[in-house]
């Protein structure tokens, strides 16, 4: 619940203040983790809470009021309602309090909310531009027989209730204050203007992927997924080392995120680390995320490993060739299993993938297998022999 209160709170903050922004703000951007009722942003949340009950409150007695009113008076709650409704009811479905969605926060949410927001503060604009107070909802005038007013000022038998109840809501217009007036409208087209130029330069951000994440990482360096995306735009890039850290961070960040198996693998064999990035690899296969990727990169590694050692025929070479015959039966072995357990889950067509890539591997060992025999009399005769079995 406090990490909920907190999420709540970031959209809170995004909705009145959009600054700074993120692509993403999953694990562990927000530092939901060790969360306890000290934090200050718990406190703050629970103020959001009262306001936003405050609010609704408010807005209930005054439709309440507004309904006990003759018809033809007032008339100027409907916007409140319709603001109310659009920021709170799309929010339901992303406040992970009814259920658990797999979003933590995402700026797309909060379209229809910013829309019922800008409605409710257009209503608080009109009401100071319009009245003394923000109470001063209707325009119905003290004529005869409205509002509670008979002709002449007489007032009819209801009208201590009716008055009783205009002291919340009938508050007279006074003179308007000019310099209230240009502060309102200042304040309302500043708001417009600052939020122009920061659409603007959030448009910018977007131009292509390396901008979107490299302030995503400006904004969210706590986030795994922000920090794999970063390392995979640097690898891309052919900047392996700095790839490499990002990858490592976001490992270190979220254990379980295993992608990042794979992007190390690959970028450790990038960068000449063969062994490593094999390593790296075969702990990927157990990732049904990155299981296809994992062994077509497997697959390419062996073959060329064993087409670069088919040609030589010294015992050094031999025994090269069978080692790695042999760890890559294993490898097959185990990307079989997983095969059989991730099926369940694989589309067809990353079925026959995987399909394929087995029988090219079983033809490649089969062609091998002479070689492999070879290999295993010459180290038995050299007091080599490796446990090949």
């Amino acid at each position: 619940m406090r990490a909920n209160s907190v999420v709540h709170l970031t959209y809170a903050r995004l909705l009145l203040l959009p600054h700074p922004l993120s692509v993403d703000y999953s694990f562990d951007c927000l530092s939901l983790s060790g969360l306890n009722v000290t934090d200050p942003r718990v406190a703050a949340a629970a103020i959001v809470y009262v306001l936003i009950l405050s609010g609704l409150a408010t807005t209930v007695w005054w439709v309440w009021e507004e309904a006990a009113r003759p018809k033809g008076c007032g008339g100027r709650i409907g916007g409140l309602v319709v603001g109310w409704a659009l920021l709170l009811l799309p929010m339901v479905p992303a406040s992970n309090v009814f259920f658990t969605v797999g979003t933590t926060v995402a700026e797309r949410l909060l379209y229809l909310p910013s829309a019922g927001a800008a409605l409710l503060l257009s209503r608080v604009c009109t009401w100071g531009l319009a009245c003394s107070h923000i109470a001063c909802l209707d325009a119905c005038p003290p004529a005869a027989g409205a509002c509670g007013t008979g002709a002449g000022g007489n007032v009819p038998g209801d009208a201590t209730r009716g008055r009783v109840r205009g002291r919340f809501l009938h508050v007279p217009r006074v003179g308007f204050n000019r310099r209230r007036r240009l502060g309102v409208w200042g304040c309302l087209w500043g708001t417009v203007g600052v939020l122009a130029v920061a659409t603007v330069r959030r448009n910018r951000v977007w131009t292509d992927e390396t901008t979107l994440f490299h302030s995503a990482l400006e904004v969210c360096p706590g986030s795994a997924k922000v920090q794999i995306n970063a390392g995979i735009l640097e690898r891309r890039a052919g900047n392996y080392s700095q790839a490499l850290t990002h990858l490592r961070r976001a490992l270190a960040i979220d254990p379980s995120y295993c992608d990042c198996h794979h992007w190390i693998g690959v970028t450790l064999v990038n960068m000449g680390m063969v062994e490593a990035g094999l390593d790296a690899l075969t702990e990927a296969l157990d990732c049904k995320w990155v299981f296809n990727a994992s062994l077509q990169a497997l697959h390419k590694i062996f073959h060329v490993a064993l087409a670069g050692a088919e040609g030589g025929q010294s015992d050094g070479e031999l025994v090269r060739r069978a080692r790695l015959l042999r760890r890559w039966g294993g490898l097959l072995w185990k990307a079989h299993s997983n095969a059989v357990t991730f099926q369940g889950t694989q589309p067809e067509d990353g079925r026959e993938t995987v399909a394929r890539q087995l029988v090219d591997a079983a033809l490649l060992l089969g062609q091998a297998s002479v070689s492999l025999s070879l290999a295993r009399a010459r180290a038995r005769s050299l007091s080599l022999f490796l446990s090949l079995d």
